[in-house]
């Protein structure tokens, strides 16, 4: 087996010049090598960890979609089977906007409660990947900083979406009239 990586450690105020060209002159011709002092080093880490971030946001925008189909398809199976004591309350006095309330609280919170799920999760697997990757190759702990410009995207984008997911059967809700909905059950 051939050593993978290695480290070459230099006195202070050593030239670093010198040293990365003896060690390139006694490397056998061919020989993939990657030379890096510890702060190039660091930079390589951080440019493999942007290039999974931004693979990372594919994968946020595919789970997004699927994750707001879900919530839609949820709220329509919701409404349409409490579609009878919809129609119950309408008949004792509720109004369309107090219905529509209930629905959009409904829709809310399944948004809140999934984004605070889907936030622990991801951020501990960014920190966990990061240390990983961080410590368990370089040998140096570096800092993390949780991506914060899409953290709020997604704090404001879920909510938003799960609302508007479930307008749709809203509206097919209050486009019939629930009285005639409820006249079996009289």
């Amino acid at each position: 087996t051939r050593p993978e990586m290695m480290a070459v450690f230099l006195e202070p105020g050593a030239a670093r010049e010198p040293v990365r060209k003896q060690i390139s002159a006694r490397l056998p011709a061919g020989v993939p090598v990657l030379l890096m002092d510890g702060v190039a080093f660091h930079r390589y880490l951080d440019g493999l960890v942007e290039q999974w971030r931004v693979l990372s946001y594919f994968q946020i925008g595919a789970a997004f979609l699927i994750a707001i189909l879900g919530v839609a398809n949820f709220i329509v199976v919701s409404v349409n089977d409490r579609r009878r004591d919809f129609a119950l309350l309408s008949l004792v006095g509720a109004t369309p906007f107090q219905i529509s309330r209930c629905i959009l609280l409904e829709a809310g919170v399944l948004a809140v409660a999934s984004l605070l799920v889907g936030m622990v999760l991801g951020v501990s697997l960014e920190a966990y990947l990061r240390f990983t990757l961080r410590t368990g190759v370089s040998g140096w702990e570096m800092p993390w900083r949780p991506d914060l410009p899409t953290i709020s995207i997604l704090c404001a984008a879920v909510p938003a979406a799960a609302l508007a997911a479930a307008c749709l059967p809203l509206l097919d809700l209050l486009r019939q009239p629930l009285a005639s909905t409820a006249q079996g059950d009289i």
